[in-house]
């Protein structure tokens, strides 16, 4: 079938029409808008084609769809969206290095300092339905030799017991996060009435 037709008032040529509601909307394709041009713009049953090149330092050619973060200088300042599931713009440095945080965004850390024993003592509340505390590192001290057991909030050990010497110190990172029971709180007992200083830290996930 040849292109392009005559349409002549009166005579009924039939013309593509998309009829909604009673009212015929006409189809048609796409040309690019280059002058004096006819050129069909490419595409698919999926939609249209995205074309071009993106090339590292140099102007964009074409109409490439590009991944891209926003250039965020050293000292320039972050805000948070409104809600929780908005998309954000991902964050680089003006030369295009992504920043990357290293500590999980739903962090937490706690210390407890005093003297005397502790039984069950709740040192992190329940975080919620379905999720759980992580434990990351643990610094613990006592003046005289200390005896130290984590547990859940249904008084079930998540780990061994800790001891530390007189006026001693226990360091510790766990590559492998310590996780407790989901939706339980976190308890320490001790066993000594003795000055002493437990410090904690993780984060909160599923």
């Amino acid at each position: 079938m040849a292109d392009n037709i005559a349409i002549t008032a009166g005579v009924g040529t039939t013309v593509g029409t998309d009829d909604v509601g009673g009212v015929h909307y006409q189809m048609v394709k796409l040309v690019n808008g280059t002058l004096d041009s006819a050129t069909p713009i490419p595409g698919s049953a999926n939609g249209l084609f995205v074309q071009g090149q993106a090339a590292t330092d140099a102007a964009v050619a074409g109409n490439p769809l590009v991944v891209a973060g926003k250039a965020l200088g050293e000292v320039a300042a972050t805000t948070d969206v409104g809600t929780a599931g908005d998309v954000v713009p991902l964050l680089a440095t003006p030369g295009g290095i992504q920043y990357v945080a290293l500590r999980h965004p739903n962090r937490w850390q706690l210390c407890v300092t005093g003297s005397g024993a502790l039984t069950d003592s709740v040192i992190h509340a329940d975080p919620g339905a379905s999720v759980a505390l992580y434990i990351t590192d643990i610094i613990l001290s006592s003046i005289t030799a200390q005896t130290w057991l984590f547990e859940d909030g249904d008084n079930t050990a998540i780990s061994g017991i800790f001891y530390t010497g007189a006026n001693g110190i226990l360091v510790a990172h766990f590559v492998n996060p310590i996780k407790v029971t989901v939706h339980k709180s976190l308890t320490l007992t001790t066993t000594a009435a003795v000055a002493h200083t437990a410090q904690v830290q993780g984060f909160i996930a599923a």
